[in-house]
């Protein structure tokens, strides 16, 4: 955690509690919780309200607490009231004053020595947060800046692109005044931390904590011994590269390959499917919607494709195919910042023309 004495209590700040993960940042918050816990007593303090949170499910968490305004949560995301202010930006729909109110309470009664902020979309609560007076982290999950542009970049109706781009460059006024003024910033990949010393010279001290698969399978199939043809396209399809790459898929490729697997189909397993992928007439194309486990996706499927043309941090999806020893090919976006090699470990083609 580059501190010492190792701090004894860690408070973490979440949007949402990892416990149901919905997508590869939650998944990220789940390890990076269980992780701290083996070294320390943590609690997690959520900001989307949770009726009855339960026991705490790992070691070394040793408490939550969440909210207790019903309407906060991600659903209050899809809100354009920051378009009406002049500084306003999508992620402040996480913020209410209430909320601040919960959080310092949570950090008065149990005292962390260090809190971490659980990604971007806390930074709102990052002057709460100063008042303790302890140091902050920020597990960066991505260069969130990097990952608006490309975001904006992506083919979309005009008024959603004008939204996109100046939902960036309010991410990079944010971004830069966020990494500054903590103590220290994890990201997940060297690329990541080279990329973000290189955008913002006033960054805190940068450490290096890669995403991993915290729970490897037991006793994978190999894929020999799989049955027909399943390609799985796994990710929250309320994120605009998933989107983008499930349509690539569903509308331009899959009609191509179709033909060559027999009886095969592609399953795009994910939350927040659009309406279009809702309403999908196509046999042959499976939409899951919100999925609890995707274990028993994973043993199934015979090839995870990942034509991402936009993204950030590094792809959870495709260290979860290799754990699960299913082949994978991706556009180099795709696996960015992960150690692999194209041709041992999966097949890179950047360009998607070569995957038809």
């Amino acid at each position: 955690m580059s501190f010492s004495p190792a701090p004894r209590r860690v408070l973490v700040l979440v949007p949402e509690l990892p416990t149901h993960p919905r997508s590869g940042q939650v998944l990220r918050l789940r390890s990076l919780v269980r992780a701290l816990g083996r070294v320390a007593d943590v609690h997690v303090h959520a900001l989307a309200h949770r009726a009855a949170p339960g026991e705490p499910p790992w070691v070394g968490l040793v408490g939550w607490s969440t909210s207790s305004d019903p309407a906060m949560g991600a659903a209050r995301l899809t809100s354009t009231d920051w378009l009406r202010d002049p500084a306003g930006h999508p992620a402040d729909a996480w913020f209410d004053p209430s909320a601040a109110d919960e959080l310092r309470s949570a950090i008065t009664a149990f005292a962390p020595e260090v809190v971490v902020l659980g990604g971007f979309a806390v930074h709102a609560y990052a002057a709460v947060v100063a008042e303790a007076g302890v140091p902050v982290v920020l597990d960066h999950q991505n260069v969130e800046a990097d990952l608006a542009e490309d975001t904006a970049a992506l083919a979309a109706p005009a008024p959603h692109v004008m939204v996109r781009r100046l939902a960036a460059e309010r991410t990079a006024a944010r971004e830069a005044a966020l990494v500054a003024s903590v103590d220290r910033v994890w990201t997940v990949s060297e690329r990541d931390a080279v990329r973000l010393q290189k955008r913002y010279p006033a960054t805190a001290a940068v450490d290096v904590l890669p995403n991993v698969v915290d729970e490897l399978p037991v006793d994978p199939v190999p894929p020999s011994e799989r049955g027909s043809p399943v390609v799985l396209y796994p990710g929250a399809l309320g994120y605009p590269p998933n989107a983008d790459a499930a349509r690539w898929l569903v509308q331009d490729w899959w009609p191509l390959v179709k033909p060559e697997l027999d009886e095969g189909r592609l399953v795009v397993a994910g939350s927040d499917p659009p309406a279009w992928l809702r309403e999908l007439d196509d046999p042959g194309v499976e939409v899951t919607g919100m999925v609890d486990d995707l274990d028993p996706w994973f043993r199934r499927a015979t090839l995870l494709p990942v034509p991402l043309r936009a993204g950030g941090g590094t792809r959870l999806k495709v260290l979860e195919a290799l754990a699960h020893r299913v082949p994978v090919i991706s556009t180099a976006k795709g696996c960015e910042g992960l150690d692999v090699v194209d041709g041992a470990h999966l097949l890179i083609a950047d360009d998607l023309e070569d995957w038809r």
